[in-house]
């Protein structure tokens, strides 16, 4: 596990428009010295990120340092460039603020306690001060997806909400009400992970 930060890793993200903005941050918030650990998730951790990919970004802070409703102070430039933020609460440990920025980039930074266990996901580590917790981030993976197999009619039926959902949002959108699209855009895509499955 490094003990220092280690920028060269996200090299191979160089070719996207979320390196440079990445970097930075990620340096921003090394320099916070309340960040014991930081690590990237996702697809850019799994290397299969594209110029659309969401930026999961975790650091493990101390629990007397953890706020659950604050980011931490090595993210203040990040934060000056939110446009609109959702924090999710994962009980008393850990926050993921759901961050979109200036300029369409979307940042899911996750800020929990160094005594809070890591999520199971891919994980490409950029550093780690404390050895406990580098320990716990070790062997990251991305949990395997459950899947059953598909029986008939509940094929049919996704089909038919789908095919109902979509003229519902049509008549929404015809009546000039975009604003109320948004939950029929949530179901069909909804849908369509269930048909993907």
């Amino acid at each position: 596990m490094q003990k220092e930060l280690e920028l060269t890793l996200l090299d191979n993200l160089a070719h996207l428009p979320q390196h440079a903005r990445l970097v930075r941050v990620v340096d921003e918030l090394w320099r916070d010295l309340a960040v014991f650990a930081i690590w990237l998730g996702g697809s850019l951790a799994r290397g299969a990120g594209d110029a659309w990919s969401d930026v999961d970004l975790r650091v493990a802070v101390a629990p007397a340092a953890f706020d659950p409703d604050a980011l931490p102070a090595g993210a203040a430039t990040l934060a000056a460039e939110v446009v609109g933020m959702h924090p999710l609460f994962f009980g008393l440990r850990a926050t993921l603020f759901h961050m979109l920025l200036t300029d369409g980039q979307i940042y899911d930074l996750l800020v929990q306690t160094t005594d809070h266990t890591p999520t199971d996901e891919a994980r490409l580590v950029l550093g780690c001060r404390d050895d406990t917790f580098g320990d716990r981030l070790v062997n990251g993976d991305d949990p395997p997806l459950g899947v059953f197999p598909a029986e008939a009619t509940a094929v049919r039926q996704v089909i038919v909400d789908f095919w109902m959902n979509q003229i519902k949002l049509q008549r929404v959108l015809a009546r000039g009400l975009p604003l109320m699209a948004w939950e029929g855009i949530y179901r069909m895509r909804q849908e369509l992970l269930r048909l993907a499955r």
